[in-house]
């Protein structure tokens, strides 16, 4: 252990002395191991960690199917009826909840702040084990149906919006038309996980009864929510598939009953499925997070071959030393502790600084993806990440250790110092050689693949032409007075009125943002067949406002909102689906309805395809605004603010923002995949290129009498130059090899999974890959041997020294 000891302090001194090596070690390690780490931590938080709730292998969800005429899933959430319907009649789960995740404007406030709002039933509390900071939880007066107008805030709430405030126990707040007391703050430390929109996080938490859904909708047993989630507590007696096939005969016999009278919902069902709740968190992040996952550790394998590379040419360097301590009788477990004592000093600085890179991107993570990913909040270095960080120093250290041992050849040391070290010197094998340069390519070439797929793939979905307009378009919402209370006409027609007179103003539409869509139902009554499809309602502006062309028959027209027989009109899909060759124009929707036109579909952004889709005739009290500015015009907030208060001291704003804003927000998964495989295969092709730019030039320094033996008897400079570019023909060709059977294997026992991806154009990112990969490998062959032959051949000759 002692001699161990010295080893470790020589070994320090030396490296002192090589400060480039050392750096390029701890550099290279450090970056890639940090992301790596990273990634782990990641996966392992969101796929694995236990969830911070008791009991939380009880804890499930329940999806609510509808299930069409066809067998066909419409819907995954919940009518608010069979919600209700659920949770009071279940007999399945030990303990139940229910959310509704909603968003409004504090008007009790002088900044009137927007605030997310959850809706809940007491229960929720108990089942997640919610501390508290102050003041108290919901209880039994909080329960449903009992209308005690009380509220919790987070801690976030609580400083940001009320400045932390001493009094907030007993403050009221008022929003909707309401007025809440404040009886609680939830403690900082609580990890919010919110059921109907997994990342979001809630600042006011109000009593059930009080949720934002209108009158109608409560009643409505067609009409599902996506903001309404259940959460119940499984007793470990009762299997998921048991629960499923109770919960679903309770409520798909009930729901057949209140639904006999609209013959729409003929052999219609409905089916129930539970699930553990952390497979809510999951969803369609696995995918994800398994290619951070293989892309960080690719790029981790093509950095350790790299040290491995510096690592046997300095130990290359360090041959005298250790042929006079093998000469004097150290033993070549001693010759081993001498050389592994660099390595192992190396990985440990660089293991310590990657758990600081780590950190540096849970941070990151933590500010810019806490609203798309659950539980980020909990992403921090933990014993997790040191135990990754430990196991990867101590297979690291293991592989240099065994590298060590299979490259140090003792007797050939003591013949190096017998010879004056002339001739003899030690030399990597070319097997070793061979297996990192084929290493290398078959690793590169696979990334920079299956990350130029991703990256395609997203670059095509973030520059796929949308349709319709967005520059100079923001999309307004008025708050509502309250829940159950619509917007006054007069008031909204008044406002409109006054923003199109604005100079600044070039046309304003009664309607929705162009990415807002919503399930709506409807029959052809010449055919009786039933549609169930996305659906907007729209003014006779909006088409022109964003410019979504009209392919065939009339518009919508707002002079039609007082009479019987409204005009809707369907997109390009739709009247194909409905109709041979869209011939649409006429047909009877409904009672009330007709097709009136046909306009050209769009994509919404984010998406890879269009849907199809009808607009029908909004009214005249809509609470939703579109305005279109002229070029290099603005109309602010507060401007339109001002010009609502004259009209009504009741009129709010609740929302302002431009349509790129939502546009970005569709794009963040493509723009994210974008960068960060964009990112991925720069990191890969620099790794690559510095690997075997180092592999292959030490192979030219052992060989330079070789090669000034060649050009004395006449060799060309091409000759040279084909001859070694040709020697890494045969590792090429194997990488190739290597990523055809794991690509054709990939795809074949994966699939359902990259199905979506299997295109011509696969062959030539596979063929850019590799002509990518195989510039790099022959610039790396021809850089190290372009100094021998641009110097006289003598010097080649002179020896090895």
């Amino acid at each position: 252990m002692r001699l161990f000891l010295y080893h470790l302090t020589m070994a320090f001194k030396n490296l002192t002395h090589n400060k480039s090596y050392g750096f390029a070690v701890v550099s290279t390690l450090a970056f890639t191991l940090g992301a790596l780490i990273c990634a782990l931590t990641l996966a392992f938080v969101m796929l694995y960690k236990p969830l911070p709730y008791p009991d939380q292998q009880q804890l499930t969800t329940v999806e609510h199917q509808l299930i069409n005429g066809e067998k066909n899933i419409d819907g995954h959430a919940f009518t608010y009826p069979n919600l209700m319907h659920l949770y009071k009649n279940h007999n399945t789960f030990s303990q139940v909840a229910m959310q509704y995740f909603d968003a409004d404007i504090l008007t009790s406030e002088p900044n009137k702040p927007f605030v997310e709002i959850s809706f809940i039933t007491p229960e929720w509390f108990d089942i997640f084990a919610a501390p508290m900071q102050l003041g108290r939880q919901f209880e039994a007066s909080e329960k449903v149906d009992s209308f005690n107008p009380v509220a919790i805030i987070s801690d976030q709430a609580w400083q940001d919006t009320f400045a932390g405030r001493e009094d907030i126990i007993g403050y009221n707040i008022s929003f909707g038309g309401k007025s809440f007391e404040i009886i609680g703050v939830l403690a900082p430390e609580f990890n919010e996980l919110n059921l109907a929109a997994p990342g979001l996080k809630s600042k006011l938490f109000i009593p059930w009864d009080f949720n934002s859904v209108p009158d109608s909708e409560r009643v409505r047993w067609g009409n599902d929510d996506g903001s309404l989630a259940f959460v119940g507590k499984l007793p470990t007696t009762i299997s998921h598939a048991q629960a499923s096939q109770r919960l679903t005969q309770l409520i798909s016999d009930n729901w057949k009953n209140k639904v006999a009278e609209h013959s729409f919902f003929d052999n219609w069902s409905i089916n129930i499925v539970t699930s553990p709740l952390s497979e809510l968190l999951i969803q369609d992040n696995e995918q994800l997070l398994l290619l951070l996952v293989l892309g960080t550790l690719g790029l981790a394998i093509i950095a350790i071959a790299n040290i491995a590379n510096l690592y046997l040419a300095r130990t290359v360097q360090q041959q005298h030393t250790l042929a006079i301590n093998a000469a004097v009788g150290a033993p070549t477990s001693g010759i081993v502790s001498m050389v592994v004592a660099e390595a192992i000093i190396l990985l440990t600085i660089a293991l310590a600084i990657s758990l600081f890179i780590a950190e540096l991107g849970f941070h990151f993570i933590r500010t810019y993806l806490d609203s798309y990913l659950p539980r980020v909040a909990e992403l921090t270095l933990n014993l997790f990440s040191i135990g990754a960080a430990l196991t990867i120093l101590a297979v690291l250290i293991l592989f240099f250790i065994a590298l060590s041992l299979r490259f140090t050849n003792y007797r050939q040391l003591i013949t190096s110092l017998r010879s004056s070290g002339k001739g003899t010197k030690v030399q990597i094998s070319t097997k070793t050689r061979k297996v990192l340069i084929t290493s290398q390519i078959a690793i590169s070439i696979f990334l920079v693949f299956a990350n130029s797929i991703l990256f395609t793939d997203a670059y095509k979905v973030m520059h796929k032409p949308l349709g319709y307009e967005t520059n100079n378009i923001h999309a307004l919402v008025m708050a509502l007075p309250s829940a159950n209370q619509g917007m006054s006409e007069n008031a909204m027609q008044s406002l409109i009125r006054e923003l199109s007179a604005l100079p600044s103003v070039a046309g304003v539409s009664q309607s929705q943002r162009p990415s807002a869509f919503f399930t709506l139902a409807f029959t052809e009554q010449q055919s009786g067949r039933k549609y169930s499809e996305r659906a907007k309602d729209i003014d006779e502006n909006y088409f022109a406002l964003i410019n979504q062309p009209l392919i065939a028959g009339e518009n919508v027209k707002n002079s039609q909102r007082k009479e019987e027989l409204r005009g809707i009109v369907v997109n390009d899909l739709l009247a194909n689906k409905m109709a041979p060759n869209g011939d649409v124009i006429g047909l009877k929707i409904n009672n009330s309805t007709f097709v009136s036109g046909v306009v050209k579909s769009i994509i919404v952004p984010g998406q890879k395809a269009p849907e199809p889709r009808f607009y029908f005739l909004s009214n005249a009290s809509r609470n939703a605004l579109l305005i279109k500015t002229k070029p290099n015009q603005t109309l602010t907030r507060d401007a339109i603010l001002s010009i609502a208060t004259d009209i009504s001291p009741q009129l709010n704003i609740f929302s302002y923002n431009p349509i790129e804003h939502y546009k970005d927000n569709h794009l963040f998964a493509s723009k994210t995949t974008t960068v960060s495989t964009l990112l991925l295969i720069i990191i890969t092709l620099l790794l690559c290129a510095i690997g075997l730019y180092g592999i292959l030039k030490y192979n030219s320094e052992i060989r330079r009498f070789e090669i000034g033996t060649r050009i004395a008897i006449g060799a060309k400079a091409k000759d040279i130059v084909t001859l070694v570019c040709g020697e890494n023909i045969k590792p090429l060709a194997l990488g190739l090899m290597i990523n055809l059977v794991i690509i054709c294997s990939g795809f074949y026992i994966f699939n359902d999974l990259l199905n979506e991806y299997l295109s011509t154009q696969l062959i030539w990112i596979f063929l850019t890959s590799l002509i990518i990969v195989s510039t790099i490998v022959l610039i790396a062959s021809y850089l190290p041997v372009k100094k021998y032959l641009n110097q006289p051949t003598i010097l080649c000759l002179r020896g090895d020294e």
